[in-house]
């Protein structure tokens, strides 16, 4: 998991109690291929019961948001 440049002591707990509280925080997933990095994000988003959306950000990469599925409204 990438530190917060605003925040870089912030610790893994802590992060994870953010998480919790607000699952659909994008984040970047580890992975050197795009499925590696879909595997990651999707069991994060497991941890939810939601599923791994990917989004391009501004340089060219992929970041990721846990995502409801639309029957859940």
């Amino acid at each position: 998991m990438l530190r917060d440049p605003e925040d870089p002591e912030l610790s893994w707990e802590d992060s994870k109690k953010l998480l919790a509280a607000n699952p659909e925080r994008p984040f970047y997933a580890p992975g050197k291929t795009l499925l590696e990095q879909f595997a990651k994000a999707q069991k994060r988003c497991d941890e939810y019961e939601r599923r791994a959306q990917y989004h391009s950000d501004c340089a060219g990469g992929i970041y990721w948001t846990c995502e409801k599925d639309k029957t859940d409204d």
